[in-house]
């Protein structure tokens, strides 16, 4: 019975946080929307900062990024140089180690490891979960071989919602005839009279099942230097 009834302040505590955060934001965005009809223009804070160091922030399309042969300055590489970041690793096994160390935690300027087991084989305070909690969730979804792929759906995979300067065709001196048969020759396909449908199967062999994919994503990811 006791349960019940904590569970019950618990509701009732988050219920009021919520309606208290709420209340404020739409207090926050009246006094917004009543100072610009005042024609007082509010910078915030990260704003602010931007135009100090004379940075334009604008988003940009991927069709723009890589097919418009402008050079563009990411946002995150200047606040990488602006801003040092420290992150904090619980080391539960040098496999998961090694795999921040080459996908997430690149973005760190500096790192320190925790040990969860210390030199007199102790284990460090810590508090019991339930099995299915989103915590203990989070750390299975998040083992060493699976920090590849999420590391290539969330920085490597660009996503086209629009885009014009993509299809449009090459300039090229090289003939296309060129470039399929080249394409063959570095699969070891020296047979140039091959069928639609087996030049189309060539091309379906390229994807990977998602174990060889991560595997590939994690040969990739090695190579890629982020400085």
């Amino acid at each position: 019975m006791t349960h019940f009834y904590l569970r019950v302040a618990i509701f009732c505590l988050g219920l009021i946080i919520g309606l208290y955060l709420g209340c404020k934001s739409a207090t926050n965005k009246a006094i917004k929307s009543s100072i610009d009809s005042h024609m007082i223009k509010h910078i915030p804070s990260y704003d602010n900062w931007s135009l100090k160091r004379g940075i334009q922030r604008k988003v940009l399309p991927w069709d723009a990024l890589r097919y418009s042969n402008i050079t563009f300055i990411l946002e995150a590489d200047v606040l990488f140089k602006e801003i040092n970041v420290l992150c904090l690793i619980i080391v539960r096994n040098n496999k998961n180690v090694q795999a921040a160390e080459n996908t997430w935690a690149r973005g760190c300027n500096n790192i320190h490891y925790v040990e969860t087991v210390s030199t007199d084989k102790k284990k460090l305070p810590g508090m019991r979960t339930k099995e299915h909690s989103s915590w203990i969730l989070l750390c299975k979804a998040v083992e060493g071989d699976k920090m590849y792929t999420y590391h290539y759906l969330l920085y490597k995979l660009q996503i086209f919602t629009q885009g014009t300067l993509g299809n449009l065709p090459y300039e090229s001196d090289v003939p296309d005839e060129h470039i399929w048969r080249t394409f063959l020759k570095e699969r070891n396909i020296h047979d140039e009279n091959i069928t639609a449908d087996q030049y189309y199967k060539v091309w379906t062999n390229l994807i990977n099942d998602p174990t060889s994919f991560a595997a590939h994503m994690k040969k990739e990811i090695h190579s890629v230097d982020y400085s």
